[in-house]
């Protein structure tokens, strides 16, 4: 009787590392990639900071606005509190950072499209969404981030 051999054959390796091989290659950039994690993290700062204006109104009685940019957005206060005098922006406080201004003003994370319905959003002392005639929005504005929408109704503030 013969003893068989038990084993891979030189073949049978390099096709397994061939393979191996081809798949670190297509789809090992998927998992080093972040720009997947930047994208909603941006998402996450700006549906945090539409909510914040939205709470900031309604809490303090003065009118809040959210001006969207091309790299980011800001927050402001009117300076005044609703004098009757239309909105005159003021620096808000991030409450996250206690930085004196509340902006995201950097670049956008890489292959993010950013776009808003209504730019810049106001928020009235009963947290209603308005544009800037200061009129009550009649239907829910729309905030872009890529894929995924943020949506604040009009007659309630309502984010989400």
């Amino acid at each position: 009787m013969r003893k068989g051999k038990s084993g891979f054959t030189l073949i049978e390796l390099i096709t397994v590392i061939t393979i191996i091989g081809v798949l670190a290659v297509v789809v090992g950039p998927r998992f080093a990639s972040s720009d997947v994690y930047e994208q909603r993290t941006f998402y996450d700062d700006v549906l945090k900071a539409v909510r914040y204006a939205q709470a900031k109104a309604s809490g303090s009685g003065c009118i809040t606005q959210v001006d969207f940019t091309a790299t980011g957005f800001s927050i402001s206060v009117d300076a005044d509190c609703n004098s009757g005098s239309g909105f005159s922006a003021a620096d808000l406080v991030n409450p996250s950072t206690f930085e004196s201004v509340y902006t995201q003003a950097a670049a956008l994370p890489s292959g993010v499209t950013y776009s808003s319905s209504v730019d810049p959003l106001l928020f009235d002392a009963k947290g209603r969404a308005m544009d800037s005639a200061l009129n009550i929005i009649g239907s829910a504005a729309q905030i872009n981030i890529g894929a995924r929408t943020i949506n604040v109704e009009g007659a309630t503030g309502y984010v989400h």
